[in-house]
């Protein structure tokens, strides 16, 4: 398994934040590796994201969920193995830092010699810089960012 995790700071206040990354009709809007979340149950939704190149389709269920600091996603189709954890925290009523952690299977050589790792924690990156945008962007327009 391959787990990385990043972070940044946002310029909006955390309940927005964390509505905005824990929505299913939001989170593919700024986490392109998301391309879809739809709701299928009370605490579970179907996922389909693309991680390492790879496309996988999954149920997954959110089994931590703390407004508006933590919520955490885990997979519940084995052959499919993804855990995605979102903490946010206050750093002022206005700043909020967003943390990513996730957890996958590369697979193949790339997981093999280490290199998924890297590979993935420059995309995860790459993924927190545009939430921030689309984040900043659109509470700005509220006038609360």
């Amino acid at each position: 398994m391959t787990r990385v995790s990043e972070s940044i700071d946002v310029d909006v206040p955390v309940e927005k934040v964390f509505w905005a990354v824990t929505d299913p009709d939001t989170m593919p809007r700024f986490l392109s590796l998301v391309k879809s979340m739809e709701v299928t149950g009370p605490d579970t939704t179907k996922w389909v994201v693309e991680l390492a190149g790879k496309t996988a389709s999954f149920e997954a269920k959110a089994t931590e969920v703390d407004p508006p600091n933590h919520a955490r996603y885990e997979s519940m189709t084995q052959r499919v193995p993804f855990v995605l954890d979102l903490r946010c925290r206050a750093v002022s009523p206005t700043t909020t830092s967003l943390v990513l952690e996730a957890e996958f299977d590369a697979g193949g050589m790339a997981e093999k010699l280490g290199l998924a790792k890297g590979v993935a924690s420059v995309a995860l990156k790459n993924q927190l810089g545009n939430a921030k945008k689309y984040l900043e962007r659109r509470f700005a327009s509220d006038g609360v960012a």
